[in-house]
């Protein structure tokens, strides 16, 4: 029974990794379409007023690991890359990344996952 309750475990774990990949793909294909000529590229949102607590996210520049990470649990990089917003001030938008990590970016260094 307990070797079943883990593997439900793994194989939930592994779709949410999935998930995370297939919308870095969608991401990559994007950034191709909007390199190729003839094609001007869309800029990312310039308010906060676009977003709004609940909204999901990808977040373009890096976020490196907690250093008091939890040694038990592995850090997934893609899943620190898509993040749900859960507040605005200013020129900052706060949010928590699939990975559980808190944290804010400028405007400028995210976009809304649907528009990926």
């Amino acid at each position: 029974m307990e070797d079943n309750k883990i593997k439900m475990e793994r194989l939930i774990e592994q779709v949410a990794v999935l998930t995370v990949q297939v919308a870095e793909l969608q991401l990559e294909i994007k950034r191709r379409d909007l390199s190729a000529p003839n094609q001007k590229p869309t800029s990312c949102p310039t308010s906060t007023d676009k977003f709004k607590a609940g909204d999901r996210i990808w977040i373009l520049n890096t976020i490196k690991g907690p250093t008091n990470w939890d040694a038990s649990k592995q850090w997934v990089r893609s899943a620190a890359k898509v993040a749900t917003v859960t507040n605005t001030v200013s020129n900052r938008v706060y949010f928590v990344t699939d990975n559980g990590v808190s944290t804010w970016r400028s405007e400028k260094n995210i976009v809304h996952i649907d528009s990926v």
